[in-house]
């Protein structure tokens, strides 16, 4: 929209007011998935050999967040070569860099193992990010960080009001998708359980 009008300092703060946001929602997010990390290793996980990979992966929370935004920002702008890179460049780093650090830790075991590779998600997303991050502030200027208010063309209540009714089931979707997956990753082990599966079994199964 602001594209449209031309108003590309509203553009700016609106961006980087949502990495900003974002980036403490994946800190809050990472640090929730810690606190509650021995409960839902105890009570939730149908394998708790997974125990790794969730806390490595509860840490890529904050750069997931941030690197959304950036990626939105330059789709929007129809500069599509800019995500294209910076998936070619995280998609790299992920593979490498997990297979890397899965066979250097397999000696301590498969949970390491599975740990390692989950730590190249990390070190990928990173990597994207920080292409984005530095072609964005080379695009934009650095100046100073903005407050949370974006100085954008209209009020910021309206600028919300604008925001919601696309962000709103965007982020619903995206997050009964997670839910549905998890659920199926608790439930579907522990059904294979029941039926007399071990452990093994059933995750190799599921």
């Amino acid at each position: 929209d602001e594209q449209a009008r031309g108003n590309h300092t509203a553009i700016s703060h609106i961006v980087r007011w949502a990495i900003t946001w974002l980036s403490l929602l994946g800190i809050s997010f990472s640090i929730l998935i810690a606190a509650l990390w021995p409960l839902i290793t105890r009570y939730i996980l149908a394998d708790p050999r997974a125990r790794w990979c969730l806390l490595v992966l509860g840490l890529s929370l904050p750069v997931t967040a941030a690197a959304s935004a950036l990626r939105a920002y330059f789709q929007g702008l129809q500069r599509m070569e800019v995500p294209a890179l910076a998936q070619m460049v995280e998609q790299s780093v992920r593979v490498f860099a997990g297979l890397y650090l899965a066979y250097t830790l397999r000696p301590y075991g498969v949970p390491w193992a599975a740990a390692g590779y989950a730590a190249g998600t990390i070190l990928g997303e990173s990597a994207g990010l920080l292409i984005m991050l530095g072609l964005f502030l080379k695009r934009q200027g650095f100046n100073s960080w903005p407050s949370f208010r974006p100085s954008v063309s209209s009020s910021s209540r309206s600028f919300k009001e604008k925001i919601a009714p696309l962000a709103g089931p965007a982020t619903l979707n995206r997050l009964l998708s997670a839910m549905v997956l998890n659920v199926e990753a608790v439930l579907i082990p522990r059904c294979l359980e029941a039926s007399g599966y071990s452990l093994e079994q059933s995750t190799s199964l599921y």
